[in-house]
């Protein structure tokens, strides 16, 4: 990637648009932390609470990408890194190794769509550890967290 291109790439990104930043914030802050926390819970009836939660703070995401590949429109924009770098390939692989199932293709159609979108995207591709692997790496996680 030449200078030039890296420049362009990085004032694309650093938003100045306040709905962007604000989401963000909801998916650093509020989601990732009820996600987390969902799978290191020891008790079922605490996780389904806490999945509940999480569900209804990704439905403000869902509502987002109506009509849109990204967040960021027909390009990958400050809140598809925020939220793709958590949500799709961390919290959904967590929640799988724990037999959660938290975002459903059925309740959620635009975010499974973007997820898609976003999977074929050559640098988020790049990025995206082996499923298996990365399954097996949170549930061990959350058992270490559990046992703590």
């Amino acid at each position: 990637m030449r200078l030039g291109s890296i420049i362009h790439f990085s004032l694309r990104i650093l938003t100045r648009d306040l709905k962007a930043r604000f989401l963000a914030k909801l998916v650093d802050e509020q989601i990732i932390t009820a996600g987390f926390v969902s799978m290191a819970r020891a008790d079922e009836k605490g996780r389904k609470v806490l999945a509940e939660q999480t569900r209804e703070l990704i439905m403000i995401l869902e509502k987002e990408l109506v009509g849109k590949d990204f967040f960021g429109g027909k390009t990958v924009g400050f809140l598809d890194l925020v939220a793709g770098s958590v949500i799709p390939f961390c919290l959904e692989r967590g929640w799988e190794g724990i037999g959660l199932e938290v975002i459903s293709e059925e309740k959620f159609p635009e975010y499974k769509r973007w997820v898609k979108n976003l999977e074929k995207v050559d640098f988020v591709k790049d990025c995206i550890p082996p499923k298996e692997k990365h399954v097996e790496h949170m549930n061990h996680m959350g058992e270490r967290i559990r046992s703590a």
